[in-house]
């Protein structure tokens, strides 16, 4: 699987480019900063690839359900049963461990931790819970939330995502 990731080939290609480059620096002291950039260069490519398998993780309802209950602690079971699409009672089952699958629209509560996943750093989990609820410009005046509860999940998930996303781009998270 990670030989087709471009990813991981890049991260490969970058640690021979290293060894090259340590190599050619006989003194160790990289005047020129040769070393640093491609050192600096691979760094950020684990951290890709470590989102990548993070927000990869999330395609599993279980999983994505556990991550939101996770990284919204505060937030009442009311409030998470809106995000969920379930009830109060669903959201303390899910907390306390005991739902082993999720039966009720689990494409919805992927896509909410995958929205979340891009969110949570940009915000309080009081924040993210308001980006559901508040209307926006880019979708005609509605909220996250009504998107996801009245379009098919692939519709929403392609409207909301770029919108989480540039959240996130916004305070360089």
């Amino acid at each position: 699987e990670w030989r087709d990731n471009p990813i991981a080939q890049e991260l490969l290609d970058q640690t021979l480019e290293l060894e090259e480059r340590l190599e050619a620096d006989g003194d160790g002291t990289d005047p020129q900063w040769r070393v640093k950039e491609v050192a600096d260069h691979i760094a950020d490519l684990v951290a890709t690839l470590m989102r990548e398998t993070e927000h990869n993780a999330l395609d599993e309802p279980t999983v994505a359900a556990q991550f939101v209950l996770q990284h919204l602690p505060g937030i009442d079971q009311e409030e998470l049963g809106e995000l969920f699409g379930v009830d109060a009672r669903t959201v303390r089952e899910r907390k306390a461990g005991t739902t082993k699958t999720i039966r009720k629209d689990p494409e919805r509560v992927v896509l909410v931790a995958q929205l979340v996943y891009d969110l949570r750093r940009a915000m309080t989990p009081r924040g993210v819970v308001s980006w559901f609820r508040r209307s926006r410009p880019q979708l005609d005046g509605r909220a996250p939330l009504e998107v996801i509860d009245h379009e098919d999940i692939d519709t929403a998930a392609d409207l909301l995502r770029p919108l989480a996303r540039g959240a996130r781009g916004q305070l360089g998270a």
